[in-house]
């Protein structure tokens, strides 16, 4: 009995001596002073801004075609008997360079009797005109006699009749002269035309010609482009549109249009050529509501002017970048900080936050152009921040500098907002 009083008392005596303890020593302990952390502010990138003068850049899409393009059509009949080397697809020919030869043998026997039938033409006009003149030295003699006899009824005599002085008949040997003269240089035409030659500097889009085969005028056998000229047909809207100075008219196609530059992409590199607004097609596209110019790209082919191995070709999708009017006073700053499309957050004097309004210009996937709301010297903050306030103290990481140091000329254009 006395050692179950003991096993219920001792725990108690342990709890209540414990509970005593902590009460004694929690009641002696003084609280820690209070110390008031001042904030230390959002941690942010900054980018120190500039006023500059910039010209803006519009950026389409387009496909390269040619300029000038013909079928081969042979403009006489025969026997093809020769053909050049590089008559095959992607062959290229220099203006008058010969494509293939149909054989001459019949066209030059056609020139051999032209000749003939112009020799023997002149012959009997020389005749003609022989006999003319005998005739006419015969009628003014007997017309003489009839004068000097005195009688009035002569007079009626002396007119004479147009075929007695071979009048008809000169113009009859005249024109059969013509004639045998059209049919020569008719015959030597058409011995001409069996060398068929290029009709400007091109290169072979199709072709269906080889030596052996007969060929019939009128009938394409093939089809060409020209290469000294490709040209670009790229879509704008109306409000890019505004920007360029593009010719529009037939009467200012031969007017120098704005600089272009056309750009193709292959994984990383970057293949470029120079280029020019060459006119406008003077309508607006239906479905998409664009307005479409045409850019001229000048001797694409030409192997002194390298292009790292590659060629610009037709079919091509290519980036197109036309430069157009100059903004002047224009403060660029990423895309990104550009808030709500009518703020920037600025970086005060003391350190804080000020959101501050602004109007652009111009602005492309990667810039805007502030026109007005910004000044030279600023930092514009370029980081994100949740719960931005006017005043928030913030904290710089490090200063950028302004964007038309970085890559300068290497502005990749967009469409205006």
């Amino acid at each position: 009995m006395k050692s179950t009083v003991l096993k219920f008392i001792v725990p108690v005596l342990i709890i209540a001596l414990s509970g005593l303890a902590y009460w004694l020593i929690a009641s002696t302990k003084s609280p820690p002073p209070k110390v008031r952390k001042e904030p230390v502010g959002a941690l942010v990138r900054t980018m120190r801004i500039e006023a500059e003068d910039k010209n803006v850049t519009v950026r389409g899409h387009g496909t390269v075609q040619p300029r000038m393009e013909a079928n081969i059509v042979p403009q006489v009949s025969g026997k093809v008997v020769r053909v050049a080397p590089q008559f095959v697809v992607g062959g290229m020919f220099q203006e008058g360079e010969p494509l293939f030869e149909i054989e001459k043998i019949d066209y030059e026997l056609a020139v051999e009797m032209a000749g003939a039938d112009f020799k023997k033409a002149e012959f009997e006009l020389a005749k003609v005109e022989s006999d003319a003149r005998v005739a006419r030295t015969q009628w003014e003699k007997w017309s003489n006699r009839k004068t000097q006899a005195g009688n009035p009824l002569n007079e009626l005599l002396l007119q004479p009749s147009p075929l007695v002085l071979y009048g008809p008949q000169l113009e009859n040997a005249r024109a059969q002269v013509a004639a045998a003269r059209a049919a020569l240089d008719k015959a030597q035409l058409d011995l001409d035309r069996t060398c068929v030659k290029a009709p400007f500097t091109s290169m072979i889009r199709t072709e269906s010609v080889d030596a052996g085969q007969y060929v019939r005028a009128g009938e394409s056998v093939g089809q060409m482009f020209g290469t000294d000229v490709l040209e670009i047909v790229v879509p704008l809207s109306f409000q890019e549109m505004t920007w360029l100075e593009v010719p529009f008219g037939a009467e200012k196609t031969n007017q120098a249009g704005i600089n272009a530059e056309v750009r193709l992409r292959v994984g990383e590199r970057v293949y470029t050529w120079p280029g020019r607004v060459h006119r406008s097609l003077g309508e607006v596209d239906a479905r998409g509501r664009m307005i479409k110019v045409v850019v001229q790209v000048e001797h694409p082919y030409d192997n002194s002017r390298p292009q790292n191995g590659t060629n610009l070709a037709l079919g091509m999708f290519v980036e197109v970048f036309l430069h157009g009017k100059k903004l002047e006073n224009v403060i660029v700053i990423p895309r990104s900080a550009l808030r709500d499309n009518q703020t920037v957050w600025l970086v005060g004097e003391t350190g804080r936050l000020h959101i501050q309004p602004v109007q652009y210009a111009w602005a492309t996937d990667e810039e805007v152009w502030i026109s007005s709301g910004l000044q030279g010297g600023e930092n514009v903050v370029l980081t994100s921040l949740g719960g931005a306030v006017e005043g928030m103290k913030l904290r710089i990481a490090g200063t950028e500098t302004p964007l038309h140091t970085r890559g300068k000329g290497q502005n990749n254009g967009g469409g205006n907002e």
